[in-house]
């Protein structure tokens, strides 16, 4: 687990009244109270460990939008925390206002703003958290968490994380040119209102080749991991191919494709349905829990393409393809001269090609 430094954290009690909503703060957390740290410190870890969807925030000129929130927070001095918080707030009431919630009872929004180990300086990371009381622990009249609890975050209502470093770096640039450095991480946990999307500026996420790609990669990863051979390799990319291409574009989820790696690999492995999730999640692969693939999509990923002139083009799967030196593979590439060698397995193809070489044989002798 990373160490945390915390900077600065709240809680708001969001209730509903006649008029919409209210909220009222409590005081800002002693950081170094130990619930308040154990609790930000087990948040963060466990948010990193679950499946999440990745994002960016659309570029806006409104004053009281996410991003000039958080740049009026990032770029002014950090003792304006409890001011972010409130116009944050302000986004969440508006929002709940905007669809209505009935008599639901609302809980409580935690703020967190801390350093983690890999960051000794910098702006550090956001945290907004929706709970319930019962669930995570214990407040004091002033809304300071006073005994922690194992948190469980299936039980987590909503979650966002804005990494501050990158989106200074990359806001608002990165919708369009860098989509492998999201910086808006966001989990629905057991609350699938849309108000919290809505007001934390959740709604723009990563392109979904972004995601398939990133899932080929961490098959290699997990694969390397667990020490397997080429062929098995390759066998579980074809089969996350095959479960891709069944969906027809449809959306597909991250829990999916980690059971259909784990029914692929061989049986004298321990492995669980959910630790290629658990794998993806650890090692930070930006792949959003639920996306959706295209076939042009999925053949961009899973094929290498090209072309020589207009003498012949090519399309080949990735997974199956094996070194010269490899006998008895199907697809073989000798890298030194560059040749691509295939196997035709069709009689009548097969045919062809004797008859075309004859035919060209001939020509070269008339000339």
């Amino acid at each position: 687990m990373k160490n945390i430094k915390v900077l600065s954290a709240v809680t708001a009690e969001i209730e509903k009244t006649q008029g919409g909503y209210t909220f009222e703060f409590g005081a800002l957390w002693d950081v170094e109270n130990e619930p308040a740290k154990n609790f930000v410190q087990e948040i963060e870890y466990k948010f990193g460990n679950k499946a999440k969807t990745y994002g960016f925030l659309q570029e806006t000129s409104g004053s009281e939008t996410v991003p000039n929130i958080l740049k009026g927070f990032t770029r002014g001095p950090l003792t304006n925390f409890k001011d972010m918080s409130s116009r944050m707030m302000a986004r969440l009431r508006r929002a709940l206002k905007a669809q209505g919630r009935g008599n639901t009872s609302m809980g409580h929004i935690v703020f967190m703003h801390y350093l983690n180990d890999e960051e000794i300086q910098g702006v550090g990371r956001l945290m907004i958290v929706m709970v319930d009381k019962k669930d995570v622990f214990d407040f004091s009249e002033s809304l300071v968490p006073t005994q922690f609890k194992s948190i469980d975050t299936d039980k987590l209502r909503q979650a966002v994380l804005y990494d501050l470093e990158l989106f200074d770096a990359v806001y608002p640039d990165g919708i369009d040119d860098a989509q492998e450095r999201a910086y808006l991480w966001f989990i629905s946990g057991s609350s699938k209102g849309g108000f919290f999307k809505e007001a934390f500026g959740t709604s723009t996420v990563i392109e979904n080749n972004v995601s398939v790609n990133n899932v080929f990669s961490a098959i290699e990863g997990f694969a390397e991991k667990l020490g397997l051979r080429p062929t098995q390799v390759g066998l579980l990319k074809e089969c996350v191919e095959d479960l891709i291409s069944e969906k027809g574009g449809k959306q597909i989820s991250v829990a999916s494709i980690s059971r259909c790696v784990k029914n692929n690999l061989p049986a004298s492995l321990d492995v669980k349905d959910d630790d290629f999730t658990d794998y993806i999640n650890s090692s930070g692969f930006k792949i959003s829990e639920i996306f959706d693939v295209t076939d042009s999509q999925l053949k961009k990923v899973s094929n290498i393409e090209g072309n020589k002139g207009q003498e012949y083009s090519y399309r080949v799967k990735k997974s199956v393809i094996a070194s010269v030196e490899e006998k008895g593979r199907g697809v073989r590439y000798d890298t030194a001269k560059r040749m691509l060698y295939l196997e035709v397995v069709d009689d009548k193809v097969h045919a062809e090609f004797i008859k075309a070489i004859e035919e060209n044989k001939q020509e070269s002798l008339s000339l």
